[in-house]
């Protein structure tokens, strides 16, 4: 018996250790995301495109409010027909607007998507390597972290490495003239 608890705390002793012994380290993912040149750049384009699909729906509802008070100016003077002909335009015209909204959302979010799924997986891609290199078991995104208390911050090794992904894919990216 006496065997038996000894080999217990020695195999607890030794899990002790191996767990002790698990490298831990964590990264800040916004200073990564803020080092990478190609994210400032997918950053510009995707406020290009927002600004001109907002611009676009703007000039729909400028076009829809000056039909809307070239109506309420004429309606009194019309029969009962034409101002259900004339009510029935602008109703339509104002669900084209709430669609054309609707899609451009759509096309925003799907916009954000196709420009950072690449973004991510760089980041991703350089964590692991400096993971790998310095044998560690977790990485740890230091934001949505429920508790810090230090530790190994790998930030800027992951800086370094990402920066070069970063050089050579947007070089692979660029289309010679």
């Amino acid at each position: 018996m006496k065997k038996l608890v000894l080999l217990l705390v020695v195999l607890v002793g030794l899990g002790g250790t191996a767990m002790s012994q698990s490298k831990i380290a964590h990264v800040r993912s916004q200073v990564l995301w803020d080092s990478l040149p190609s994210a400032k750049i997918a950053l510009a384009q995707y406020g290009e495109m927002e600004k001109n699909a907002y611009d676009e729906l703007n000039e729909m509802q400028l076009e829809f409010q000056t039909a809307a008070e070239a109506y309420q100016a004429k309606a009194p003077s019309l029969i009962r027909s034409q101002r259900e002909y004339e009510e029935k335009k602008l109703m339509e015209f104002q669900e084209r607007i709430e669609s054309t909204n609707q899609s451009l959302k759509d096309f925003l979010i799907q916009t954000s998507n196709d420009l950072n799924a690449p973004l991510q997986d760089r980041i991703k891609r350089a964590v692991d390597i400096v993971a790998e290199r310095m044998k560690l078991a977790y990485v740890i995104d230091e934001s949505s972290a429920i508790y810090f208390g230090g530790g190994q911050d790998i930030t800027d090794e992951v800086i370094k490495v990402l920066l070069e992904l970063d050089a050579k894919e947007t070089a692979e990216d660029v289309i010679p003239n």
